[in-house]
C-alpha cells in the first residue's frame, strides 16, 4: 500500500522525460574526433530502450522487414528511415560536432537517405 500511495505521489509531482546520449570516436585523415548524438522525449523518456524493437515489430507485422532473429541495424533500416522513425515517434535528435561544444537539432540533410 505503501509503495502504491508513493508510486501515486510521484506521478503527480515528477516528469517522465528521458533521453539517452551516444558518443562515437575515429581516425579522419590520422585525426581522431570525436561525435556525440543525443536522442530526447519529452515524455514516456522510459520508453527509449524499446524503439528499436517497436520499429521492428510495426515493419515485421506490416510485411517489410526482410529477416527475423539478431541481424545488424544496418540490414534492416536505412539512417533515413531510423531519424524519421525515431520523429514519427516524438523523439528528438541532437548532435555535437567534435569542434564545437554546442548541442544542435540533428540535421537529416547530412544522411545519405536511402
Amino acid at each position: 500500500m505503501f509503495v502504491q500511495a508513493l508510486s501515486w505521489l510521484a506521478g503527480r509531482v515528477g516528469k517522465d522525460e528521458g533521453g539517452v546520449f551516444f558518443e562515437v570516436s575515429g581516425l579522419v585523415d590520422k585525426t581522431l574526433q570525436t561525435h556525440r548524438v543525443a536522442l530526447m522525449a519529452k515524455q514516456d523518456g522510459g520508453l527509449i530502450p524499446s524503439v528499436l524493437a517497436g520499429i521492428a515489430i510495426e515493419m515485421l507485422l506490416n510485411g517489410r522487414l526482410p529477416h527475423t532473429g539478431i541481424v545488424p541495424i544496418h540490414t534492416w533500416i536505412s539512417p533515413g528511415d531510423l531519424v524519421n522513425q525515431l520523429e514519427r515517434r516524438g523523439l528528438s535528435l541532437y548532435w555535437k560536432h567534435h569542434d564545437t561544444m554546442q548541442w544542435q537539432p540533428f540535421d537529416k540533410a547530412r544522411l545519405l537517405l536511402t
